[in-house]
């Protein structure tokens, strides 16, 4: 009837023909169903589909470069993208095959995988010789960064920077880069210095900057080259353990061409904003007593609570004592030829390497190592008095022995004052009562003092200066075990020895 056969060989066409033979149609679900015979002659023969490849994961054994895209349905080589080289793998091969992947990996020329590995190889490299010489001078630099340092921190000369280096050279063996990189010139030094000091400005300020609040203690002071400067601490708040605990750090130092009140608070207005120090935060200022400060009209704090109202001001409480004490001493007639008598005994050991030598000598004979140099009293430096007179209680021994034997009469006019009883007297009760007032003065410079604690600190000390008027101290108590209640005269003593 020129129509196809149905083969029964062929697994596709016997499902088909015993499917017809049943009675079943791709339209079962109409009432008139196609008879067999009909539905056999009426089959379409349909031959399978190639399946479609898909990516074996085994292809990426030793082959790292080899990505596949699960999305895109594309195989990738990274190496050759990072090489930026055209071909087939870098736009998206989307043939699944292991031989285009070997053709790949063994291709040649300019935009192959070869070149790719190439370029990578030679990248590599040069990544590695950077960075070795990268790490060569970050080693060099943070060994020179250390050296310099501790140079500033002890207040060392730039010019021993080189000598420092050169001393830890065993130790520091990266600070040399090669024969012409040393980082010891001035320069290096001085841009080291200002690297470091900007790393711990920057740490401070970020500390001061989180405080809710910040006072600032500002005085002016002339250097060695007569230069006005304007010295200033701030003290803020910081969060340590759950607390806020009081802080006072150095802020900075700036130079004044004229030191009254409008300069110094121009200067330390352009200060606080130039580090980012919010002035509405600003809770209270300490100065000293100077009318160029607390002037009741134009002075320092006045000006400053025309910008912020609520400053508190507060007059340095060690500043207070230093001032107090210096005042009632200078009041007392025997007290001021008393100080003139120290200065002039640190004059006469201080200026004379010969006499100095002479006191050395007579402290080793008689084994007296309790101090070895007298000190200055200065108005200036509130701890002087009491150093002095401790020091001069120590080694009078040693003093009048070295004074003796000069046998001068620069010696023998000091001779004179420090050998009477008056002096003597004067020197071991002020060793008693210098000590607690010394002991007031440095708890009073403590960073973390508050209000709370001063008239608690002020009140124990006049207690115990009180209790000296009926006993006498240590010092005093060991000087009238050796020396008569009373100054004997000298008729008493020649008649004594008759």
């Amino acid at each position: 009837m020129g129509k196809r056969k149905l083969v029964a060989s062929d697994p596709c066409q016997s499902k088909i023909q015993k499917l017809s033979m049943f009675g079943f149609s791709s339209n079962s679900g109409s009432e008139h169903s196609t008879p067999p015979a009909q539905a056999s002659n009426s089959v379409k023969i349909v031959k399978p589909s190639t399946p479609k490849r898909k990516f074996n994961i085994s292809w990426k054994f030793n082959r790292n470069w080899l990505r596949y895209d699960s999305k895109l349905g594309l195989m990738f080589c990274d190496l050759c993208i990072s090489a930026n080289v055209q071909n087939v793998f870098t736009e998206g091969c989307s043939i699944m095959k292991k031989e285009n992947v070997d053709k790949h990996e063994k291709g040649t020329g300019d935009n192959s995988h070869s070149a790719a590995l190439c370029k990578s190889q030679s990248a590599e490299n040069m990544e590695v010789v950077r960075q070795n010489a990268l790490s060569k001078s970050k080693s060099a630099i943070i060994s020179a960064l250390r050296n310099t340092h501790f140079a500033a921190s002890n207040d060392l000369p730039n010019s021993m920077v080189p000598r420092l280096n050169n001393l830890c050279i065993s130790q520091l063996k990266d600070l040399r880069v090669d024969s012409h990189t040393t980082y010891e010139s001035n320069s290096s030094v001085q841009e080291f210095q200002q690297s470091l000091s900007d790393v711990v400005l920057d740490r401070l300020l970020d500390r001061a900057r989180a405080s809710s609040v910040f006072s600032v203690m500002l005085d002016e002071s002339t250097d060695v080259s007569v230069h006005q400067n304007l010295i200033v601490y701030v003290r803020f708040l910081e969060q340590i353990g759950g607390r806020e605990v009081p802080r006072v750090e150095f802020l900075g130092i700036r130079q004044l061409s004229v030191a009254n009140a409008e300069a110094i608070t121009s200067e330390l207005l352009g200060m606080l904003r130039d580090m980012g120090l919010d002035l509405s935060r600003l809770g209270g200022v300490s100065t000293d007593e100077a009318s160029v400060m607390v002037g009741c009209k134009s002075g320092v704090v006045t000006r400053l609570r025309e910008l912020c109202p609520g400053i508190l001001a507060t007059h340095c409480i060690a500043h207070r004592l230093a001032l107090s004490c210096g005042e009632a001493a200078d009041k007392v007639t025997y007290l001021v030829k008393f100080q003139a008598v120290l200065n002039d005994l640190y004059k006469y050991f201080e200026r004379s390497p010969k006499n100095m030598a002479r006191l050395e000598k007579v402290q080793g004979i008689l084994e007296d190592s309790r101090s070895t140099r007298l000190k200055q009293v200065s108005n200036t430096r509130w701890l002087s008095f009491e150093g002095s007179v401790q020091a001069v209680v120590n080694i009078f021994q040693s003093v009048v022995a070295v004074i003796l034997e000069d046998n001068s009469a620069k010696s023998l006019a000091l001779h004179k004052p420090i050998s009477c009883y008056k002096f003597l007297y004067v020197a071991h009760f002020l060793a008693d009562a210098l000590k607690p007032l010394a002991m007031l003065s440095k708890s009073y410079q403590k960073s973390e003092l508050d209000f709370t604690e001063v008239n608690c600190l002020l009140h124990s000390t006049v207690q115990v200066l009180d209790k000296l008027i009926s006993y006498p101290g240590c010092n005093l108590s060991a000087f009238l075990q050796h020396a008569p209640t009373e100054p004997l005269l000298l008729v008493d003593i020649v008649a004594k020895r008759s």
